[in-house]
């Protein structure tokens, strides 16, 4: 029998070719909207939780702001976006979805929607809870350790 802390270094493991094939399927997906991941990543955050600013945003997807701002610009530029003058910052702006946008953003997600759904009949709704709770602990864990090592939480 495995000792944990070498079964969970292979979970770990997994998740580097997981995230870059899903992220894959995500970006041809994405593509056939016009969209990159990034922008669609920004997109998501938008559409479901409101007008944001690009530090926020950026927070929100544990990335750098100059990566969210320049998705934020292709999304100004395709008028899935617009901005406007944000109440507590005044150099900062809000950016929220267009209609265009959050019809895009729908579309897209119902068409990953039918992606997951395919999947349902080999990972059963156990195991993917116990994967949420998993891949959750992961992440805190790594944000608070790095936070308290001097590094960043991104």
């Amino acid at each position: 029998m495995q000792k944990y802390e070498d079964q969970l270094y292979e979970v770990i493991r997994l998740l580097r070719p997981t995230v870059r094939h899903i992220g894959t399927h995500v970006e041809i997906k994405s593509r056939n909207l016009g969209l990159s991941v990034g922008m669609r990543a920004t997109l998501e955050i938008l559409v479901e939780s409101g007008p944001q600013s690009v530090p926020d945003i950026a927070r929100h997807l544990f990335v750098e702001r100059q990566y969210i701002q320049r998705s934020v610009n292709d999304l100004l530029a395709a008028n899935l976006v617009t901005r406007e003058q944000n109440p507590k910052h005044k150099s900062s702006y809000l950016i929220k979805p267009s209609e265009k946008g959050r019809r895009a953003f729908h579309e897209l997600k119902s068409v990953e929607g039918d992606v997951l759904k395919n999947l349902q009949s080999l990972i059963p709704i156990e195991d993917v809870q116990t994967s949420y709770t998993t891949l959750k602990t992961l992440t805190e864990h790594f944000i608070d350790l790095n936070r308290t090592e001097g590094g960043s939480d991104e």
